[in-house]
């Protein structure tokens, strides 16, 4: 069985939650989930979510934030600035 889920989202998604809720859906998973020799349940399997955040628009990454906390441990998001981010508050922009 798999130890957990890795997501990726982006700050420029406009429906996160729904992104992960078509991952998650039985049709997309192998097909031990389907048959149910794996359990897909939310407390059965770790989960994470990497956010990647190439904005200066904090506000934009604060609503995601917040989404996705609604529906997972806040110890298993993390924020992963990219390059056109830091380049962006480097320059002073």
């Amino acid at each position: 069985m798999p130890i957990g889920f890795i997501y990726f989202l982006s700050v420029e998604d406009h429906d996160p939650l729904s992104a992960i809720d078509l991952l998650r859906s039985p049709e997309n998973l192998p097909a031990q989930y389907r048959s149910g020799v794996y359990d897909n349940s939310k407390m059965s399997i770790r989960q994470f979510v990497f956010i990647l955040n190439d904005t200066q628009d904090d506000r934009r990454y604060q609503d995601i934030l917040s989404a996705v906390k609604g529906q997972f441990d806040s110890k298993s998001i993390f924020e992963i600035k990219m390059s056109g981010h830091l380049l962006a508050k480097q320059s002073g922009q």
